[in-house]
């Protein structure tokens, strides 16, 4: 996991292009959290927050929401076992400019 947490905090990269490449793959499904990688499936703090959100959109609020979906969801199985893949783009967006407008 060293190799894939260089290229997510400082964008380091081995010198073989084949091993770089597998990197770079694989990175996006990874995030780091208090300067652990961990699996985006399984990011423990996204889920409280999604819960709470629907509850408030819902017009429903009580004092400890947060601390309670966070317990709930913490001793919910099916919760730590299924999540959703994280669709996001391998590689960062690069933006694109015309130089010269484009005319018929």
């Amino acid at each position: 996991m060293t190799p894939i947490q260089e290229y997510i905090e400082k964008k380091i990269l081995p010198e073989d292009a084949i091993e770089a490449r597998t990197i770079r793959e694989k990175a996006h499904n990874y995030t780091i959290e208090e300067g652990e990688v961990i699996p985006r499936t399984i990011a423990p703090m996204r889920r409280p927050i999604r819960a709470v959100h629907k509850a408030m959109n819902a017009r429903y609020f009580w004092p400890s929401m947060h601390r309670d979906a966070n317990n709930e969801i913490s001793s919910c199985d099916s919760c730590q076992v299924y999540d959703t893949i994280l669709k996001l783009p391998k590689y960062d967006m690069i933006s694109v400019t015309s130089v010269w407008p484009f005319r018929k």
